[in-house]
C-alpha cells in the first residue's frame, strides 16, 4: 500500500496506528 519507500519506520508506524484506531473507532 505504500508507494513510497522514502518514508521512515516512524511515520508508517503513526500511520499503522491512526489506521487501527480508526478501525477500532
Amino acid at each position: 500500500m505504500l508507494r513510497r519507500r522514502l518514508l521512515p519506520r516512524k511515520e508508517v508506524e503513526l500511520k499503522c496506528m491512526s489506521l487501527k484506531m480508526l478501525a477500532t473507532g
